[in-house]
């Protein structure tokens, strides 16, 4: 029970007082904490749906415009934490539903910190697979680029339908986060623009001062790249024989 081990009830209830305070229509709402003698409870919203963990383990894949715009809505709830000083900490397709209506949630913000908070016995925090390497090296406060690495891995999941680092137990896979270069190819293989591997690779990058340095540098790319498949018309018509390449008719010549 949480009530028997002071570090997890301090969480519980940080937490539980922090979602009372923040407001953004993507992020679960919390309605306080109430105590009933040695049983603590946190009121928060019901969202009916499935984390993003769950439908990838039902095996379904993602193509590349609905995971880049499920990306886009937790990075605008990012962003929003962000404004109020805040690092989640522990961005992973468990902790984002996507309700049934369509709308995508950022959830459990027990990991969540002020982005000044430079505690080293608190720095490397969170699910092994999806830490900043920079922290798992230890020393390295969490800022916005810890959850941008973070939230690369999880678009990468998304898309390639595995962690981009997997080895034998939570050492291995740390050191393979640091040590080892992004090996991708799958999203060569699929149907995927280099576009996005390069946001990937951008949001992946070992060093923390290669990421987008801002969520409004990287919702300026994300939101460029969905327009750009909205753009695309894959719906006109092919050109007729009778025309060249640019769509301009032919003429035949005098007498012919």
């Amino acid at each position: 029970r949480c009530t028997e081990d002071k570090t997890q009830l301090d969480s519980f209830i940080r937490e539980a007082r922090l979602l009372e305070k923040l407001d953004h229509p993507g992020l679960v709402r919390g309605y306080g904490v109430n105590r009933s003698g040695e049983t603590y409870l946190c009121r928060q919203e019901l969202v009916e749906g499935k984390t993003l963990l769950e439908i990838l383990d039902e095996g379904t894949a993602f193509s590349e415009p609905p995971a880049l715009k499920i990306i886009l809505s937790v990075a605008e709830v990012l962003e929003y934490m962000a404004s109020k000083d805040l690092v989640h900490r522990d961005v992973k397709p468990g902790n984002i539903m996507l309700a049934a209506g369509g709308e995508v949630k950022l959830i459990d913000l027990g990991f969540c910190t002020r982005s000044d908070d430079r505690n080293p016995e608190d720095s490397a925090v969170g699910t092994v697979a999806y830490l900043d390497p920079n922290q798992a090296e230890g020393g390295a406060g969490a800022d916005i680029r810890s959850d941008i690495y973070s939230l690369g891995v999880t678009l990468f999941q998304l898309v390639v339908g595995r962690l981009p680092f997997e080895g034998d137990g939570d050492e291995d896979t740390l050191r393979m986060a640091v040590m080892d270069n992004l090996k991708s190819p799958e999203l060569k293989s699929k149907a995927f623009s280099p576009h996005l591997h390069f946001i990937i690779e951008k949001m992946m990058a070992k060093d923390a001062d290669v990421r987008f340095q801002s969520w409004d540098e990287f919702l300026s790319e994300v939101r460029g790249q969905l327009k750009g498949f909205q753009d695309l018309d894959f719906t006109a018509p092919e050109p007729s024989k009778s025309k060249t390449r640019s769509g301009i008719r032919r003429r035949r010549p005098p007498g012919r």
